[in-house]
């Protein structure tokens, strides 16, 4: 592996960016660069990953076999695993400069990660080591013994994943360690209060090769031909001392699944979730040989597949994993033909050559290691590592445009890139929800309500104190109303649903959260039965109205008779989209989870209602304690699922006389149910369902549902009558037998009804319910005057009217409404009429005031809902200028660093508040961000400039309401892309400057649109500025420029280094069309001979060595003569006495240190060494063959220049004879 001056290379700009390192890195994003393991090399490779230009700021030596470097999530420490033994575990200051050998492994780390609160960095070796982030100490002396080893580096190459071995829950309580084994593989539990293991050790099947926590906490572990997911708490919850368990084993011994299988034959490489969390993605690594090489996983729906599908015919290759981009973008990387791809999650398919980049084939089909980083939820870079010829660049991809952002020369040649990043602590700006829009029961508690804090960029907020809330009068229950997020930007509360259910608007209830001055909502849907028969016990759901994914309809809580063939009402599911609308044509699956039931059907699908339904079928039981069987029948499809509840029972008695019985418990016999339109009754309805039989005589019967139909519709007819109530949320009994109905209206009737109360779809109930009148001034509705226009001092020419009206969309006479105005004294109220008329309405005037803009005018009533009257008050503008920011320049693709600022006056030169002004690039290429804004107080309004792609005059327009100012900035060129290793000796190309030597620098960028080469004048001084290039400076002093090339894809520029020049460093700026690159720390030598050199027939590097005698060249057809003088032709040799000047010829100056010349690796005698009369960095050196000198073809030659006692040497070179 070539390292390509590799030890150099990575001390650019360190001295630079130090001092930013140093403020703990808050954001900063990291690409590292190793060799492939199993390896010894010490060397790695660090780049700040979004830098401009993309260049190395570390030393870059590690631990032996370094292979994974691991920031803490303060930044204030990096964490480096190498393969090199017990000594290969480092830390390193925020700087990655400073290392520090941390002690008491037994073997080298295998595995690493960082807690999501920061507190622990988590080793796997011969044992598990805690290890405390603070001060480096090691928690667990000796290690928790662990059952088989996780080791990074037996991952696929080169897309190995040092973390992917150890998951940790979000709150960082627990640690889960994935090891293998000669018996298979382990996932082992560990309390991090207590740092021991705990609980118990699930032993699993097949090879694994990764552990993973998906957002809402679900572990998964993928292993061959299949992928475990399972709840953490069922390894962390069991007995201490607990005997390890298969999976098998936990579902044997449990009533419902607890370790889930997807079978997947296949041979899964790590698992990559998306943003939202809905699919996992991964490799197969027998993809090459199975056919199917990648893989879709529904988190959802358990479901997963391929790309290609079985019988597809498609031939496709072996990736080593998935780089996900954005929920429906991915890449995958195939090494074997060293090709990059497209992948699309929906449909699912990769697509060779990755099109969606713009790459030529050269590049993308050349790709020999993939890294993308990780904002969310789209990535930002994508980095690639392509060959080209003898040496490896490095791309760094912007996903946000498909465009090349850089392209640099790569420190290795292949090897591995790791993506690492540190979060940011502030600006929370959006979220990612997961867990969201459930549908509870009364008296339960949610799953986890999980957000994701990331700020406008995408990056993960950690640290950030996170509040969730809802409104009092709901009753919902916040679990734990205050978090803080982890390193992932993760934080999460459960809500509880009260027994007696939560009052929210259409059983939707809204819990925000706030971080910092953002806020995020969740719904909670506390589902209500649908009106008439429809409305089934209500397991998970209820009336296929609202919530997103699949509810329960109908057909929950039903009692089934053993052995009877005719069964009740169907099985109805709806599955609706994230609105709320009902999807028709989407499969879904009924299955028997458990229980002695059967269903007519398996599979469905729904209909233009968006429901499936299947209907159940009795099976005979065994007459067995207690009578009675519950059964659960789950329906599944892509948007989740939904489990129904049924009981079986039997008789013993003749004739079938002991049948379940029920009997309404609320209300009372003969009492009416009483309620008024819009109103919630907790346990309105309570029925208590008990068992008759001889085998459990009067036991209550858990699981039993309510359903109600109005009494003269018994069948549940749609078309026929319906009932005026229903019930809210779960009916379902309890353990005491008694089922409860929380009632609420479900229109607008008033008087009396009849209403039948079915039980469980067996027994039938009738109760008498008055239904009066609702509550006064629910809602209110605009009648006229909204939308006016005015001007300070105006009065409306119309009034605002509205009209309060009740539940029932009636008018309410004497209804009492407030107003208020917004912005507060931006117009004054007249003539305000509070109290409704006969007719439900209501009314005010208004006078407007001197604000300009907006004015909202809100009536509210006593149930406090609002409605909302939209003004505007038209002040007259007089003109729009300019106030500053003009004539800024800023390189292409950067915002200039001040905004534009513009200022709007009326036509008495009074600053205009309000008025909105549009913001347009009028000429050259540009964004503007806003490209609209409202002025202030001030009448000023500013917008922040972007330059393009393209350099050139920017001319950027205001304008509003027919007036209009511009300013002009320009944008140039980015500077070259150079590295203090950029910089070579001529002759020589030894990296360095010598002062008065002529020096080269390589880099793209340097000689752009040059075709061949660009020489100066063969006489006179040397231009200082040449074909792109206007300017080169060393230390300030200006450098006079010898030629500028671009010859196959090599961009060059010789100048002659400064004769003012000294020290050990230089700071050298290079200023190339306009742009400027600045360079610091790059070597100043005291000498560096360099010989300048032909290449002879066999390609062998030949001084140039001119004969004495006649001024000849020594060449393959005129060999150098013993017993002869000879000039040898060097640069490189420093300064000269008296001193040589910058850009004059030479005058035959002695240099100032003493030259040495070796022939055939022999000293010979050295004459003068002098600055060659009339030549510009140019040196020669006299030297004589002795007599009895070597001879021979291809002779060794090389020079050497002692300054202060030390040699420094030159290249070596060749003879091309001597006789």
């Amino acid at each position: 592996m070539s390292y390509r001056n590799f030890s150099r290379a990575v001390f650019v700009c360190l001295a630079a960016v130090s001092a930013t390192f140093a403020q703990q890195n808050q954001g900063q994003e990291y690409l590292f660069q190793f060799a492939i393991q199993p390896n010894t090399f010490t060397q790695f490779s660090a780049y700040i990953a979004d830098a401009n230009p993309l260049a190395t700021f570390s030393p870059g030596t590690g631990p032996s076999g370094v292979g994974a470097i691991i920031p803490t999530v303060d930044g204030n420490k990096f964490y480096l695993l190498g393969s090199g033994g017990p000594g290969a575990l480092e830390s390193a200051d925020a700087t990655l400069s400073n290392f520090h050998t941390i002690n008491g492994l037994g073997i080298a780390p295998t595995a690493g990660a960082v807690t999501p609160d920061g507190k622990y960095f988590l080793v796997a070796a011969d044992g598990f080591y805690v290890i405390d982030t603070s001060n480096d100490a090691i928690l667990t002396q000796g290690g928790l013994s662990l059952p088989g080893t996780a080791t990074f580096a037996a991952d696929e190459q080169p897309g190995y994943c040092a973390s992917c071995w150890i998951a940790v829950t979000h709150d960082s309580q627990f640690a889960f360690v994935l090891t293998n084994s000669a018996f298979g593989s382990q996932v082992t539990a560990i309390n991090l209060a207590t740092h021991q293991r705990i609980g118990m050790q699930l032993n699993l099947t097949g090879d694994a090769t990764s552990i993973s926590l998906s957002p809402t906490g679900t572990l998964y572990v993928a292993a061959t031909n299949v992928i475990y997911y399972f709840n953490p708490s069922i390894l962390t919850g069991a007995a201490a001392g607990s005997p390890p368990q298969t999976c098998q084993q936990l579902n044997q011994n449990s009533a419902t699944t607890l370790c889930n299988q997807i079978q997947v034959f296949a041979e899964p490489l790590a698992l990559h979730f998306d943003p939202q969390g809905l699919y996992a993605y991964f490799a197969n690594r027998a993809g090459g040989i199975s056919g199917q090489s990648l893989f879709q996983v529904n988190l959802q729906t358990g479901i997963a597949i391929s790309w290609p599908a079985q019988g597809s015919g498609i031939t496709a290759p072996r990736f080593t994993d998935v780089f996900v981009a954005s929920n429906g973008r991915l890449f995958a990387y195939a090494p074997d033909i060293q090709t990059l791809w497209d992948v699309s999650a929906n449909p699912f398919v990769a697509t060779l050559d990755a099109p969606s980049l713009g790459l030529p084939r050269a590049t993308v089909e050349n790709v020999t290691t993939v890294a993308i980083s990780n904002e969310l939820p789209n990535a930002h870079w994508l980095f690639l590592l392509v060959t080209n010829g003898n040496q490896t660049n490095l791309y760094r991809m912007d996903l946000t445009s498909n465009t090349v952002s850089q392209q640099t020369l790569s420190a290795f040649n292949g090897g591995v890139m790791q993506f690492a990043s540190v979060p940011v602590q502030t600006g929370a700006a959006q979220f990612i929800n997961y867990n969201d829009g459930q549908h509870l029961s009364n008296g339960t508690t949610s799953l986890p309500l999980v957000a994701r804090v990331l700020d406008a960029s995408g990056k993960r907020v950690y640290s950030s104190a996170a509040t969730f809330t809802t409104d009092a009068s709901t009753g919902l229950v916040i679990t734990t109303p205050n978090g803080t997020t982890n390193a992932n930007g993760l934080v999460q509360t459960t809500v509880t649903v009260p027994a007696n259910g939560a009052t929210c608007p259409l059983g939707v209830c809204t819990v925000t959260l706030t971080v910092g001055g953002a806020t995020d909502t969740f719904t909670i849907n506390v589902p209500t039965s649908s009106t008439g028969g429809c409305g089934g016990g209500g397991g998970g759901g209820g009336g296929g109205t609202g919530g997103s994914g699949m509810i329960i309809v109908s057909g929950d809580g039903q009692l089934v008779r053993s052995g009877f063939g005719i069964t009740g009402p169907p099985l109805v599911v709806q599955v609706n989209d994230a609105n709320g609308k009902p999807l028709p044509g989407v499969p879904v699956t009924f299955s028997v989870s458990s229980g002695p039931l059967g269903i007519d059907t398996t599979d469905a699908t729904t209909d233009q209602n968006g429901q499936a339904k299947a209907g159940l079928r009795s099976t005979s039981v065994t007459a067995t304690f207690p009578g009675y069987f519950p059964s659960a029948i789950t329906a599944s499809s892509q948007y989740g699922s939904v489990t129904f509840t049924a009981t079986v029972f039997v008789t013993t008695a003749l004739g079938g006389a002991d049948i379940p019985a029920s009997f309404v418990v609320t209300p009372d016999a003969g009492t009416p149910l009483v309620i008024t339109a819009g109103q919630t009754i907790a346990n309105g309805i309570v029925a208590q369902i008990y068992s008759q039989t001889s085998l459990c005589p009067g036991c209550p019967i858990p699981g039993v549902g309510l359903t109600l139909y109005d009494a003269t519709n018994p069948t549940g007819d749609p078309a026929g009558a319906q009932p005026p109530i229903a019930c809210q949320g779960s009916t379902l009994s309890d353990t005491t037998g008694s089922a409860h109905c929380n009632v609420v209206t479900t229109g607008c009737r008033t008087g009396n009804f009849q209403v039948a109360v079915l039980v469980g779809g067996f027994e039938e109930h009738d109760i008498a319910v008055q239904v009066g009148p609702g509550p006064q001034g629910v809602s209110a509705t605009v009648i006229s005057g909204n939308g006016q226009n005015g001007s300070p001092g105006q009065t409306l020419s119309s009034p605002l009217v509205a009209q309060v009206l009740d539940g029932c969309g009636n008018p309410v006479a004497g209804a009492t409404v407030s107003w208020s105005v917004s912005p507060a004294n931006s117009a004054t109220l007249k003539n305000t009429i509070n109290q409704a008329d006969g007719t439900g309405k209501v009314s005010t005037s208004l006078a407007f005031g001197n604000t300009p803009g907006t004015i909202t005018v809100t009536l509210t009533l006593a149930s406090n809902n609002t409605v909302k009257f939209t003004l505007t008050n038209k002040i007259l503008l007089g003109s729009i200028s300019l106030v500053s920011g003009a004539s800024q320049t800023a390189v292409t693709g950067q915002a200039f660093a001040q905004p534009v600022i513009f200022v709007a006056k009326d036509t008495t030169g009074n600053p205009v508040q309000g008025a909105t002004v549009n913001f347009a690039v009028s000429s050259g290429v540009a964004t503007v961000t806003p490209t609209s804004a409202t002025t202030d107080a001030q009448g000023r309004v500013q917008t922040t400039v972007t330059a393009g792609a393209q350099a050139g005059n920017i001319i950027i327009t205001a304008s509003s309401s027919g007036f209009s100012a511009t300013a002009s900035l320009t944008s140039i060129p980015p500077g070259p892309s150079i590295t203090a290793s950029s910089f070579t000796n001529t002759a020589s190309g030894a990296i360095g400057l010598v002062a008065c030597g002529l020096a080269t620098v390589t880099g793209n960028g340097v000689a752009p649109n040059v075709q061949g080469v660009i020489s100066s004048s063969l006489f006179g001084p040397l231009p200082y500025s040449l074909g792109p290039i206007s300017a080169l400076t060393v230390n300030g002093t200006p450098a006079p420029i010898d030629s500028v090339s671009n010859q196959n894809g090599v961009q060059q520029a010789t100048f002659q280094v400064p004769c003012e020049v000294t020290g050990s460093s230089a700071t050298v700026v290079l200023t190339v069309s306009g742009g400027a690159t600045t360079i610091s720390g790059v070597q100043v030598l005291p000498a560096q001979p360099g010989i300048f050199t032909y290449l002879g027939p066999n390609s062998k590097p030949y001084g140039a060595v001119i004969r004495a005698a006649d001024g000849t060249y020594v060449t393959p057809s005129s060999f150098a003569h013993r017993g002869e003088p000879y000039y040898a032709v060097l640069t490189g040799l420093g300064q000269t006495t008296p001193p040589a000047s910058t850009d004059n010829p030479g005058n035959s100056q002695a240099i100032n240190g003493q030259a040495i010349v070796g022939v055939n690796n022999q000293g010979v005698p050295v004459g003068s060494s002098y600055y060659l009369p009339g030549a510009i960095g140019v040196y020669l050196i006299q030297f004589t063959i002795p007599l009895d000198g070597p001879s021979g073809t291809d002779v060794p030659f090389s020079v050497g220049v002692i300054v202060s006692g030390q040699v420094y040497y030159s290249n070596s070179v060749y003879l091309p004879g001597v006789n």
